[in-house]
C-alpha cells in the first residue's frame, strides 16, 4: 500500500491501487471483491486491478478515502445520500 502511494504521489508512477481500510470497505460493499478477500488487502487490490481500467488506478485511493469518510463510513454509512445507492448491493444493510 505504502509503495503504491509513494510511487503514485511522489513520482507519478502508477503500478497498482493502494488498498487501505476505506478502499477495502468500499470494494466489498460494492461487491467488487469477494467476501473471502475482505481481510486480505492484496487480494482485494488484485480484484480491483482486474476490474478497473488502468487510467482510474491513480485516483482510486484518494477518491475512495474521501468517499469512505464522507458518505460510506464504517459505522454510519449515509446510504440515503449516496450517489451509488441505486447500484450498491449493500445499501441499507450496513
Amino acid at each position: 500500500k505504502t509503495a503504491n502511494i509513494v510511487l503514485n504521489v511522489s513520482f507519478g508512477i502508477v503500478e497498482g491501487i493502494a488498498v487501505d481500510t476505506h478502499v477495502n470497505r468500499i470494494a466489498h460493499r460494492l461487491a467488487l471483491s469477494p467476501k473471502t478477500h475482505e481481510k486480505e488487502p492484496l487480494k482485494t487490490e488484485q480484484d480491483l486491478l482486474k476490474l478497473l481500467p488502468r487510467e482510474y488506478w491513480r485516483d482510486v485511493n484518494h477518491q475512495w478515502i474521501r468517499f469512505g469518510r464522507e458518505v460510506c463510513s464504517a459505522k454510519a454509512p449515509r446510504c440515503a445520500e449516496c450517489p451509488m445507492a441505486d447500484i450498491c448491493p449493500s445499501v441499507g444493510k450496513c
